[in-house]
């Protein structure tokens, strides 16, 4: 889908690249590549995370777009989502609290279930470029987190490449599987969920072992544009954005380099 705010090549890049030279102050405890991501390579100098970007992930980047420029500016509404298509699917909306909005206790606990419900789910709704955006912006993170005198390596994030999926599917770190797909699961989440195996088809975590939600919970962009569905359990499926039925989220892959 295409952002109503994005409607020239070069506004997008220069949005991006005013973001991303930004000094953040990374506040959140970035943990190195090994707690949520699994290596994809005997190297370990690859990764995939092991669960989709969550609403809760998409929004915390956000939050210093919107300290920096404010929540008027271009470069703030260019990371907006379609938030129309976004509540469809999960029946509650994108933002979900007014600044300086005092709620009443029962408003209030609506809003923290909602804000727990957003740290577990993927991020729907978006474009490609806002998935490439959050790849940018991640990388940046990481690498201030983890600039010190004694930092041994730095980071590139990216969105996967076909071949990633496929090199984690042979290496038996993630599994192809064939769920409903995210409308489904919302209606439905406390009845299906028990009968699956791992018990959490339609949430996300950091806390397994191998790599989860490999297509089931939503289809997910990759690196030259394309989206990666579930296909048969045998083989992985891509096709186009205007040919996705199914809601698009998206994971990346931490590539980390030595330094000289």
């Amino acid at each position: 889908m295409v952002h109503k705010f994005i409607t020239k090549r070069s506004i997008w890049l220069g949005c991006l690249s005013i973001i991303f030279s930004l000094n953040f102050h990374y506040v959140s405890a970035q943990k190195p590549p090994t707690e949520f991501y699994i290596s994809i390579d005997k190297d370990k100098k690859s990764f995939l995370s092991k669960a989709e970007i969550s609403i809760q992930d998409y929004h915390e980047m956000m939050w210093f777009v919107k300290e920096k420029f404010g929540n008027n500016s271009e470069e703030y509404k260019f990371l907006i989502p379609d938030t129309v298509a976004f509540k469809e699917l999960y029946g509650f909306p994108f933002f979900y609290r007014k600044e300086g909005v005092r709620y009443r206790l029962a408003e209030s606990k609506i809003a923290d279930f909602i804000c727990d419900l957003q740290g577990k789910f993927p991020m729907v709704a978006i474009s490609y470029e806002q998935a490439i955006a959050y790849c940018k912006w991640m990388e940046t993170s990481m690498n201030q987190r983890n600039n010190t005198s004694n930092a041994r390596y730095t980071f590139q994030c990216s969105l996967p490449e076909k071949a990633d999926y496929e090199t984690a599917i042979n290496h038996r770190k993630a599994k192809i599987t064939q769920k409903p797909p995210l409308y489904f699961l919302r209606k439905n989440c406390k009845k299906y969920c028990r009968k699956t195996k791992d018990g959490s088809a339609c949430l996300i975590s950091c806390r397994y072992p191998a790599i989860f939600g490999l297509t089931d919970n939503v289809a997910e962009y990759i690196q030259d544009g394309m989206i990666v569905e579930g296909g048969t359990n045998t083989a992985l499926k891509f096709v186009t954005a205007k040919e996705c039925e199914n809601p698009i989220g998206f994971r990346i892959k931490v590539v980390r380099i030595s330094k000289k």
